[in-house]
């Protein structure tokens, strides 16, 4: 199932009542913290992997996004081009994201 809400209440309401597998979502530098509304998202529904949608995002905005439990992130510049192949992947329990952020994630750990 695909479902598109501009509104987070309905997303999150999608959420609770679908319990989608995977949830593509985009990120808003909007009136919204990108970090509660994934744990909200979480809350609604835990066994949902969420993979990040935006446009060159900072390296920092997609570390505390994935800190906050999302499993990837796609740039839309390349949605087309490896939705499929995230959202497979994703699904599957692996991680989408480039290596240079899971070094960044490797280099926060080790401090």
């Amino acid at each position: 199932m695909l479902g598109y809400y501009q509104c987070y209440q309905e997303g999150l309401s999608a959420v609770k009542h679908n319990k989608p597998l995977v949830i593509l979502l985009e990120y808003n530098e909007g009136n919204i913290s990108m970090e509660l509304f994934i744990a909200s998202l979480l809350r609604e529904c835990p066994t949902s992997k969420i993979i990040l949608l935006g446009e060159n995002l900072r390296d920092e905005d997609v570390l505390c996004c994935l800190l906050s439990g999302i499993y990837g992130y796609l740039d839309v510049k390349d949605m087309y081009k490896f939705q499929t192949k995230a959202v497979k992947a994703v699904a599957n329990g692996e991680a989408w994201i480039s290596r240079r952020l899971v070094a960044l994630l490797i280099e926060g750990i080790r401090g």
